[in-house]
Parts: structure tokens; sequence; C-alpha cells
């Protein structure tokens, strides 16, 4: 958090724009499973012709410095879950927003647990948690353009798309790419991955069957990704490139309860082991890199 001095106090206009409301999005570029999701035994993958549906799209807001929902944060997730189980929804990006007051890591890592706070909710909600991608990306991507510091509440924000089944316009081609996973058991702490598949469903599946091998107990698709020669290609499906994944892993809080953890994908190794150890909460849950894998 940054300490310097409020810049300026929200009136009563920018108070009232604090309550969660339910936007129309026209674009969202990433539904990766990622930030520990956690379903059946094999996540979903992603359907051909993937589209999203711009009518199903939701801002939840925050106050300063946090990552808790607010009463009214929490019925616009319930409402964003109730659309969920009512559609043919097949991912739900979860994209996690700062001000420009803190540092650029600082904020980095509250986007992310904003995200996993309404990933948790949905999940309280009714909707499974295999369908839900999670990312944060701090204050990069503001609604309102602030200088640094200025403690802008519109940019306190997650922003909710749920993606369905159809063929988008003009889309005759399926999702190309070089598929990679990463596959977590919670309660033993096995692990298992995959690079190099042609299908999203296959290296899942791999992934898991290695994992399985290791003797995990639980075995679930915790991040899924792909790579492409020609990667800046827009496919039309929503699906990023984006390479690289990793699973960070803490220690234990006490005895018999599981550890820490976090997945996450980027561009890069070290953004994804950057986001994965954000996501299992850093030094301060002494967390390490146990796996990672770039197409």
């Amino acid at each position: 958090m940054d300490r310097r001095p409020r810049q300026r106090r929200p009136g009563l206009r920018e108070m009232k724009m604090l309550r969660p409301i339910v936007l129309v999005l026209t674009s969202w570029a990433c539904l990766a499973v990622a930030a520990g999701a956690a379903g059946p035994p094999l996540a979903p993958a992603p359907a051909v012709g993937e589209t999203i549906d711009t009518s199903r799209s939701y801002l939840v807001f925050f106050d300063f410095d946090s990552s808790s929902l607010t009463p009214e944060a929490k019925q616009v997730v319930a409402s964003a879950a109730a659309s969920a189980l009512q559609g043919k929804t097949t991912r739900i990006g979860v994209t996690g927003h700062t001000d420009r007051s803190g540092s650029v890591q600082y904020n980095q890592a509250l986007s992310v647990r904003r995200g996993e706070s309404v990933r948790r909710e949905l999940v309280a909600d009714g909707v499974a948690d295999s369908l839900i991608a999670v990312r944060g990306v701090g204050e990069s991507d503001p609604l309102v353009q602030t200088a640094d510091g200025v403690r802008e509440p519109q940019n306190r924000r997650v922003e909710i798309v749920l993606a369905s089944t159809g063929p988008a316009a003009g889309q005759g081609l399926g999702m190309r790419g070089i598929w990679g996973a990463i596959a977590y058991s919670v309660p033993d702490q096995k692990r298992g991955f995959f690079w190099g598949a042609d299908k999203a469903d296959e290296a899942q599946e791999i992934a898991l069957r290695h994992c399985v091998h290791r003797g995990g107990q639980d075995c679930k698709v915790v991040s899924l990704f792909r790579n492409h020669r020609h990667w800046t290609d827009d496919d039309k499906s929503g699906f990023p490139y984006e390479h690289c994944s990793a699973l960070a892993v803490g220690t234990p809080p006490a005895a018999g309860r599981p550890a820490p953890w976090g997945a996450a994908s980027a561009e890069t190794r070290r953004e994804a082991e950057e986001k994965a150890t954000a996501i299992c909460g850093g030094d301060a849950n002494e967390c390490r890199i146990p796996e990672w894998v770039c197409t």
C-alpha cells in the first residue's frame, strides 16, 4: 500500500460509484484456467467456438486497499452466479484491478487477492470452481485514467465475464496452439504436468495421469495454457497465448491443514512464477515453485 498522503476524498457522486453495478463489456481477452481452480477430476477443455456473451458481464467494486467483499459486492457476485447457473456457461473470467495508489508490485498482488475473493464467493454461490479463471492485472488497466498515487474508486474492481459456447461471427477455425497443463493434488502435494499437446483436453488428461502416477489422491488440473508460433494471431476464441505456467506451494499453517498454493499462467516463466507466488501468499507463506512448464 502506498503510504503517501491522501490525494483527495471521494465526494458523494464517487461514493455512489462504489456500489457494484453490472456493466456490459465489449471485449475480454483472457479466460485461462488458473489461480487454483479445483473442480471435477478432469477440468473441461475450452470449447471450440467459445464466445463472450457480453450481456452477462459484471463489475464488483472494492474499498481502498481491501480485497474483502462488501454486502453490495456479494449481491453482484450472486447475480453473476445465478446467471452462470442458468445459462450455458463454459468459462468464467475473473480479473482483478487496483487504483494507482501503491507500488506496482503491491497492486499486482492486491488485484489477485481481489480476484480470489470473487472466485471463492462464486463457488459459495454454487458455481463449479473448475469453470473459473482468475488473474490480476494490478493498476495496468484502469477504467479511469489518473496520475500515479490517485485513489480512484472506479479502478478498484473485479471484472466478471461469463463465456458461453456458440459459434463466433466469422469463426471457422478451432483453438489453435500447443497446449500445456499442470495438475495438483492439494492433500498430498503431488503434481504432474505435460506440454506439447495438439489439443487442450489431451494436455489435461496426461497431466492428470502424471499426477496420479506420483501418488496424488485428489489430482485436479489447476492451470491450462497454450503457445503458438503465431501467438499474436487472434483466432477469435478469447483464450490467450500465455506460453508458460507455474505452481507455487507454501508451508502448511498447522499439522493436518493443507499447504497454501497458487497456480498461474503468463507469457514468460518469470511472470508465471511471480503470479503463482502472489496467489500462494508469497514470503509470508514461505511459497516456493516446485513446478513450472513452458511450451
